[in-house]
């Protein structure tokens, strides 16, 4: 048996456990061990719905998609709606878009596959 004595309020605290007898120390200690599953369990939940911090950056494919434009970039009317349609594409497939103005048709070779 435990010796109550040595902690603070041990004494009182041993005088009520004793009172209880032997049914009510049951009740008291069944009492407990439900508050202490509760209690993990509701740690538990806590912890497994947070799901971590927010991705702070867009995953994207191993490969990006360009749009080689005229020396204007995205402000010619041609330019602007293929470059609406990249955006919609790379969002509904992760795939990454990006785009070059160049001055030159033949500044553009090199970037042709």
């Amino acid at each position: 048996m435990l010796d109550w004595r040595c902690w603070p309020g041990g004494p009182l605290l041993a005088g009520w456990w004793g009172g209880l007898g032997r049914r009510g120390r049951r009740v008291a200690a069944g009492g407990a061990a439900v508050v202490a599953v509760v209690a993990v369990v509701a740690i538990a939940l806590e912890v497994t719905s947070a799901g971590g911090p927010p991705a702070r950056a867009r995953q994207y494919l191993s490969f990006t998609a360009c749009l080689l434009t005229d020396s204007r970039g995205l402000a010619g009317a041609q330019a602007s709606a293929a470059w609406a349609g990249l955006e919609q594409a790379s969002a509904s497939t992760r795939a990454q878009v990006q785009y070059l103005s160049v001055s030159q048709g033949a500044a553009a070779a090199p970037y042709l596959a």
